[in-house]
């Protein structure tokens, strides 16, 4: 009676193990995904697991690393209304989180390293970066804001030393510099100004020493350096490398000290 009762238990658990596998990857009568869905790796591992209803994904599809442990969660919302992603790295910590709408990034993403420390957080239009992005330091101080159109750097940027010191401001355009820039020694003093077009120098920059001195002044023709003064007190080898002709040394009478015009011959 035991043998028999035991041969039935073990027949009844491989008839539910086939049964369940059964019930995987289906699809109906119209061809269309239905219940429980798996893919696996060459390896054998599962890949991700899910269901679908009518060919549409439904409820939380969970993904996995090939060599095991979860890669990838996504919450499908109600129809049309998205999907809500979280990412993790191969030591289990979130690496991002955002929300996906027709397979497309959109709006806040927020991404953090395998320590789970805030990195960036990122805006996204259909999948392209737009609007204001951040990145920060480990300390959760302010690295970078950089303005994004329709996933290219377009607007003004800012660029911090640690303890939110700016150390950088400009404008881009198209991924490029393009308009004002200036940078800072760390102690908030300014270090160089000019202007950028298409992302070449143009026109007169002026270069700064730490204590606030002018150090060196040059005139750009769209990236071309063209006229050239180092002040006396600093050496110019170590300042600027660009050798110049004679002729294209900045004369001193050529230069406004106020800089608000540049009076020599172009």
């Amino acid at each position: 009676m035991r043998i028999t009762f035991t041969s039935l238990i073990v027949f009844l658990t491989l008839l539910s193990a086939q049964y369940s596998i059964a019930q995987v990857n289906q699809k109906d009568a119209n061809g269309l995904k239905q219940g429980a869905w798996e893919k696996k790796f060459p390896n054998g591992k599962l890949r991700y697991k899910g269901q679908f209803r009518d060919d549409v994904p439904v409820g939380t599809f969970t993904y996995y690393f090939e060599e095991g442990g979860k890669s990838a969660e996504i919450q499908h919302l109600s129809e049309g209304a998205g999907a809500m992603a979280t990412f993790f790295h191969k030591n289990g910590t979130v690496m991002g989180e955002g929300l996906y709408v027709q397979q497309q990034k959109e709006g806040e993403w927020k991404f953090y390293d395998n320590k789970s420390v805030l990195s960036s957080i990122d805006h996204y239009k259909e999948g392209k970066l737009h609007g204001t992005s951040k990145v920060l330091y480990l300390n959760g101080d302010i690295s970078a804001e950089y303005v994004y159109e329709n996933g290219m750097k377009s607007g003004p940027f800012k660029e911090y030393f640690t303890g939110n010191k700016l150390s950088i401001e400009g404008t881009f355009k198209n991924d490029s510099f393009d308009g004002d820039y200036k940078s800072y020694h760390d102690s908030g003093q300014l270090k160089e100004e000019g202007q950028y077009v298409d992302g070449k120098k143009d026109g007169h920059w002026v270069y700064y020493a730490p204590e606030g001195q002018i150090m060196a002044q040059e005139i750009y023709e769209m990236g071309e350096l063209t006229k050239q003064k180092v002040e006396e007190s600093f050496q110019q080898d170590k300042l600027l490398p660009v050798e110049l002709n004679p002729d294209d040394i900045i004369d001193e009478s050529e230069v406004d000290p106020t800089r608000s015009t540049w009076d020599g011959d172009r």
